[in-house]
């Protein structure tokens, strides 16, 4: 089955993209303006746009899209210039963080869209955000995704005492910043490994049922068409398809 692309997911890939070069090119001193940042991000945009990019709100163009991503280019320029508060020591850095339980040993993936270095020595895991919905302290006490980052980064760096995780929220030109604790990250931990003894469990029985979410991600899923979850057919897509569009506005 062909996976598509929405404008949501093109949006952020751009921004990422642009952020990451802006951020490479620092290192090697060269820092861009802010109408050269958003002139690298328009050339990236239409680089890589294609026609079948498929945008779900009828009443937007790909043009309000790029607009909005222009502007949380320079939501990101104009909060954190001039740039010499922190020192980046790479982009989209790749982390295996692993967990062991009951004698096996669970491996990850992830890449860190920005790892920097404070003038305190202090590690800082940057993640990008190009959504309209903010998070709670408890979303972010909660996130996975960083808390293994932040394992990965303890096991791959030795001397990361410190570490802080911080979400940039591009649209609301507002960051988040934690530093989880021990208990916190113990507590991620374990619920990650239950998470994963009971995927393991499902494959040995082979039982793997649809469960599907309240949140966007079931609404722009590629596989909908073969979801029992779903039980879409052509002829019902076009019915189904306001109440996705109203439930993605939240997080878009």
């Amino acid at each position: 089955m062909e996976k598509r692309q929405n404008i949501y997911g093109f949006l952020g890939i751009i921004v990422h993209k642009t952020l990451e070069q802006f951020h490479e090119d620092m290192k090697m001193n060269e820092k861009r303006s802010l109408k050269g940042l958003v002139n690298l991000f328009s050339e990236l945009w239409s680089e890589n746009w294609t026609k079948n990019i498929e945008i779900s709100h009828p009443d937007y163009s790909p043009e309000h899209f790029k607009k909005t991503g222009e502007k949380c280019i320079e939501n990101y320029y104009e909060k954190h210039s001039p740039f010499n508060k922190e020192k980046t020591l790479g982009t989209e850095i790749r982390v295996h963080p692993v967990i062991k339980a009951d004698g096996k040993e669970y491996k990850f993936q992830g890449f860190i869209d920005r790892l920097s270095k404070n003038k305190n020595n202090h590690y800082i895991i940057h993640d990008y955000k190009t959504g309209k919905r903010l998070p709670t302290e408890k979303d972010l006490a909660n996130d996975r995704q960083l808390s293994l980052y932040q394992i990965g980064v303890q096991q791959k760096y030795s001397r990361s005492k410190k570490i802080e995780l911080v979400w940039h929220y591009l649209r609301h030109r507002k960051n988040f910043k934690i530093e989880l604790s021990q208990k916190n990250l113990d507590r991620i931990r374990n619920d990650t490994i239950s998470l994963i003894q009971k995927i393991e469990k499902a494959k040995e029985k082979d039982h793997f049922p649809a469960m599907r979410n309240n949140g966007a991600n079931c609404d722009w899923c590629d596989y909908q068409e073969l979801c029992p979850e779903w039980g879409y057919s052509q002829e019902n897509k076009k019915s189904k398809s306001k109440p996705i569009q109203n439930s993605l506005e939240q997080y878009f």
